[in-house]
């Protein structure tokens, strides 16, 4: 499992900054400390005292381990530092293909400063681009070198030894690579689309689908209290397609958090709003589809009003949906978290994404990777987990997803910390939650 701040970017650039600062103020001690030695042994070489001067081969020998070790911290600092400048021009350019190029004001800020910290050193700009470069080479990686293939070729290979009359017509395409071209077809078309990242400012288009929204449970429940405990709270297989828990708070204020499932039928043509069509209009079409609108109106029924604040779970569609609402709703949408998300939001910098990945997961390489420089909140970032496919769909399953989140659970990473003791703490304050669940369909 690797966690990084999204993208090409795996730290944030500022605290990276921070730590090329301090190694920097390191370095001047060290010289500091070093020029004392120094001083030190000129003042002990003009003693005619036997037992001062005979500490001068000690103070030598500190002398020495001073000036490496000053040297070290320096260049240190300087490697370190001009990383967070390139850190910082990758996630710049980010904001900027979010945006668009214009003439607003936040654009002329962002190309100024973009303008600055190409001129601070000759080779920021080529090691941005050689780390954006290296990021774009394996954002695909694994999803077209599929186990299956193998398998398949040695059926065809078997098939044609055993019994060739009957594999003679098959044996070309199973001693071929199927899958994996297969996955790579689904990658082109995605990079071809250039749907899988939504610039700043995007909105579903077209009036809303007629779909009927109820609710089927409400009770009580605890407050969640990980990642793991809000992805089982997503409604997989469940009655109903989003899950609402209301929060009250101890001051009697009230918040919200909505789970939303993933695409429950292929077959257009039904009734199920989390349908295929839902999927395509979506993402190819970007228009607003059945499956959005019933996950507004369950939010909206489970009493959040224009402007409550509300946190939004999905996994797979759910997640496509859940970027959409962050990015164009009446709520103060502040955490989101998604699973299988084939697209990337462009949020705001007081919106925290936290992206779940499985590695060779065909439905998030619709997202294309993400942006090069992460999105949302300086607290956003990406999970990603390495996992065992015994088929090219195993990556994006849901159980695969649930055991990311607990493994993410268990963490010490400093962005899991700061999440636990920042977001599932206060969640954690809350006086009582109640979980509705709402089914849809459409008419």
């Amino acid at each position: 499992m690797n966690i990084t701040s999204g993208g090409a970017i795996s730290v944030d650039s500022e605290a990276f900054r921070g730590i090329g600062e301090r190694l920097e103020t390191l370095s001047w001690e060290l010289v500091r400390a070093l020029d004392i030695v120094r001083r030190t042994q000129h003042v002990l070489e003009s003693v005619s005292e036997p037992s001062l001067r005979i500490r001068l081969a000690e103070l030598a020998s500190r002398e020495h381990r001073l000036e490496v070790h000053a040297g070290d911290a320096g260049k240190a600092a300087t490697g370190t530092l001009l990383m967070a400048d390139v850190f910082e021009l990758v996630e710049l350019r980010a904001q900027q293909e979010a945006l668009g190029v214009g003439e607003s004001a936040e654009e002329k800020v962002l190309q100024d400063r973009i303008d600055a910290l190409i001129a601070s050193y000759p080779d920021v700009e080529m090691r941005a681009d050689q780390l954006v470069a290296a990021w774009e080479g394996g954002r695909f990686e694994g999803l077209t070198d599929q186990s299956w293939d193998d398998a398949l070729a040695a059926v065809g290979v078997l098939g044609a030894v055993v019994s060739p009359a009957f594999y003679i017509f098959l044996t070309p395409w199973l001693t071929s690579r199927p899958v994996g071209s297969t996955m790579g077809f689904l990658r082109d078309l995605a990079l071809k689309s250039d749907r899988g990242l939504l610039p700043a400012g995007t909105r579903l288009q077209g009036d809303p689908p007629p779909v009927n929204v109820s609710m089927v449970r409400s009770e009580p429940v605890a407050p969640a209290a990980g990642l793991k405990d809000m992805m089982t709270r997503v409604p997989y297989e469940s009655t109903g397609q989003v899950a609402v828990e209301k929060y009250t708070m101890k001051d009697g204020s009230t918040r919200f958090v909505a789970y939303i499932d993933g695409t429950r039928e292929m077959k257009p043509g039904t009734k199920e709003p989390w349908d295929s069509v839902s999927d395509w209009e979506m993402y190819m079409e970007r228009r607003d589809a059945a499956s959005h609108e019933a996950t507004l109106q369950a939010i909206a029924a489970a009493g959040a009003r224009p402007g409550d604040k509300v946190d939004l779970v999905g996994y797979s569609q759910g997640a496509m949906i859940a970027s959409h609402v962050a990015m164009d709703s009446p709520y103060k949408v502040g955490t989101v978290i998604v699973a299988g998300d084939p697209v990337d939001p462009a949020l705001a910098p007081d919106q925290t994404l936290i992206r779940l990945e499985n590695g060779a997961d065909p439905v998030n390489g619709l997202a294309l990777g993400g942006a090069a420089g992460g999105t949302g909140s300086p607290d956003s970032f990406t999970i990603e987990r390495d996992g065992t496919r015994e088929s090219p769909i195993d990556p994006h399953l849901y159980g695969p997803y649930v055991e990311t989140a607990s493994q993410a659970d268990a963490s010490q990473d400093p962005r899991m910390r700061a999440l636990r003791e920042r977001y599932f703490a206060e969640l954690g304050e809350a006086v009582s939650v109640e979980q509705m669940e709402f089914s849809a369909e459409r008419p």
